[in-house]
């Protein structure tokens, strides 16, 4: 309804999340309709196999983060369909790695969608522990060790809340007597709002940072370059770890790898600095790496991000005079 009544009024790309979330509603209505019939199993499953294959076409359309939350949704049903058709009444752990795949993948969005939000880091939350209880259900593993998610009653409401948490009582106690395919009922009717990030990425602003001293020049063999990196935290952050990460020409005899340095930087109101030594003990290129991790004040660490990465010469400038004295 909201999409015909905004026909000719929102810009394209509303538009096209708009239609986006029509067809994600369709996909869910049509399984919880199904879902209240549930007298015929066959119709069910292939509910549910038409979700998956409607999710997938969806997925290439969507930005990154609704790309996570689909393939989530797509996987649930899919392993759902999988275990209710199923037969041979053993645990289907070859799904296994598409369960740990698609929890790695919301882990990692919530690690570096910096500003995502309470509410939509919640909804993804609750999203990753309905895809472990799925998992355990489909390796028959018992029913103490399906974890109730703890869900704040400011972000989803009281409602939501109750139903989210009665759906997974219920499965735990299906599980205990065995019932297995009623507990994945259970887990397929919670219901989550779509989180906001599922439409927009959050806007947050980068760190300004600067390393020094940047020159281009030779080092002498035996030496060293203590290299500074500062800046300014953004709004929200309240502290960076920088890491420094060298590569030197020879390590032990043979070619050099990168060894990795972790600094808490020291920060004065919103700015840092942070020192690293770099010491020159063979002749050959050294390459210095710099990333860094974000803390904001909820002592959330962010991805890792990269800044820069410079390379510094070491020469063994005694050899070379000794050798134009010769």
């Amino acid at each position: 309804m909201l999409r015909e009544k905004s026909a000719g009024k929102v810009r394209i790309l509303y538009r096209a999340h708009l239609d986006h979330l029509a067809k994600v509603s369709e996909i869910e209505t049509d399984l919880q309709t199904s879902l209240c019939k549930c007298t015929d199993i066959d119709s069910f499953t292939n509910t549910l196999e038409d979700g998956v294959h409607k999710f997938t076409k969806l997925v290439i359309q969507v930005r990154p983060a609704a790309k996570v939350w689909l393939e989530a949704r797509s996987l649930l049903f899919h392993a759902a369909s999988c275990f209710i058709q199923d037969t041979s009444d053993a645990p289907m752990s070859y799904l296994d790695s598409d369960f740990e795949q698609c929890s790695t993948d919301i882990l990692d969005l919530l690690s570096s969608e910096r500003g995502i939000g309470k509410c939509s880091r919640e909804a993804f939350e609750t999203m990753r522990k309905i895809l472990i209880a799925m998992k355990k259900i489909c390796n028959h593993e018992e029913e103490n060790l399906i974890v109730i998610p703890e869900i704040e009653i400011d972000l989803f409401g009281h409602e939501v809340k109750t139903k989210i948490e009665e759906n997974f009582a219920e499965c735990k106690a299906y599980m205990k007597e065995k019932k297995r395919i009623p507990a994945v009922i259970s887990l397929l009717r919670i219901q989550l709002g779509y989180p906001k990030v599922f439409f927009i990425s959050p806007k947050v602003k980068d760190v300004k940072m600067e390393l020094t001293p940047v020159v281009e020049k030779q080092y002498a063999k035996g030496t060293s370059l203590v290299v500074t990196c500062d800046g300014a935290l953004p709004a929200g952050v309240k502290n960076i770890k920088i890491i420094y990460s060298l590569k030197p020409p020879f390590n032990d005899g043979k070619p050099g790898e990168y060894k990795s340095y972790v600094e808490n930087a020291v920060v004065r109101r919103s700015f840092f600095t942070s020192n690293f030594a770099v010491q020159f003990n063979d002749v050959g290129l050294y390459k210095l790496k710099v990333e860094y991790n974000l803390i904001d004040y909820d002592n959330i660490q962010w991805a890792k991000k990269y800044f820069k990465e410079i390379a510094l010469n070491s020469q063994d400038f005694r050899t070379q005079r000794s050798q134009v004295q010769v």
